[in-house]
């Protein structure tokens, strides 16, 4: 029902993410390794990373219907007969345009500041408020430096201010919002 392109965009996007954060992991090795996912939706990264070891923690944030609709999912005796023990997310309901709830979860997940965190957005951008974008951008930058944590930001998404994805103007984007571009792949 979907052009192949979809589906390409979607694969290209699921390696280009899988790498980066494998590669934040490996550089990164002296610390446990946590992934946050804003916006997962029904992605199953979190799992596949965790069962390679490639990260120690996963949580995700997403709408609370998502939320309940994926426990079901992941929890149904199908998938659990598929991939037995495997090791789920901490989930998190919440509405990703209500910005301060979503900084009060944020700050509870690295209170523990002992872990290397990566945050994880994909294709989720389109879906929230004018504004709400830079403001979350900004949030998990923001919220590194308050706890004193250390992290990443691993995204493919669309970026406010930044027609046709112009990497000049995303670097700059992405300055002002806590943020050194380090691979740039539009």
């Amino acid at each position: 029902r979907f052009p192949r392109l979809h589906h390409s965009n979607v694969e290209i996007r699921t390696a280009f993410l899988d790498r980066a954060v494998t590669r934040c992991a490996n550089k990164h090795a002296d610390k446990p390794i946590r992934l946050i996912s804003l916006g997962a939706g029904y992605d199953v990264r979190s799992i596949k990373l965790k069962e390679r070891k490639i990260i120690d923690e996963a949580y995700e944030l997403d709408l609370p219907s998502v939320v309940e609709a994926k426990k079901r999912i992941l929890h149904s005796r199908r998938f659990q007969k598929r991939r037995p023990g495997v090791p789920l997310p901490t989930t998190f309901p919440v509405d990703l345009n209500e910005v301060d709830r979503v900084e009060t979860i944020l700050l509870e997940i690295l209170a523990d500041n002992s872990y290397y965190t990566v945050f994880l957005f994909e294709a989720v951008m389109i879906y929230l408020d004018e504004g709400v974008p830079r403001a979350l951008l900004k949030l998990c930058s923001d919220v590194l430096e308050t706890t004193k944590s250390s992290g990443s930001l691993c995204f493919a998404d669309r970026l406010e201010n930044v027609p046709g994805g112009d990497e000049t103007t995303g670097r700059s984007e992405l300055a002002t919002l806590g943020w050194r571009v380090i691979e740039w792949l539009p």
